[in-house]
């Protein structure tokens, strides 16, 4: 009966970690997707603005939120343990 516990106990761990994962995963996916909802925010504001000044400082800040993008996907693999299909 109490190697049954020690399994069953060992399950629930394991279960908890994926769930515990999987919550962590679904939160960088969120932020990924509010990263992509600010760049058309910026992308719109850009078609609104004629001084050049002003839309490099826009390009600066998509710049920025492509690359914050890209740190979050990267941390998204990190902890999935998924590489990027290459077909």
């Amino acid at each position: 009966m109490e190697k049954e516990e020690t399994e069953n106990k060992l399950i629930n761990e394991r279960k908890n970690a994926r769930e515990e994962l999987c919550e962590l995963l679904s939160e960088i996916e969120e932020n990924i997707c509010n990263e992509a909802e600010a760049r058309q925010g910026y992308y719109e504001l850009m078609e609104k603005i004629e001084d050049p000044d002003d839309i490099d400082i826009i390009a600066e800040i998509i710049s920025d939120e492509l690359n914050h993008a890209e740190l979050m996907k990267e941390m998204a693999r990190r902890y999935s343990g998924i590489d990027i299909a290459k077909d």
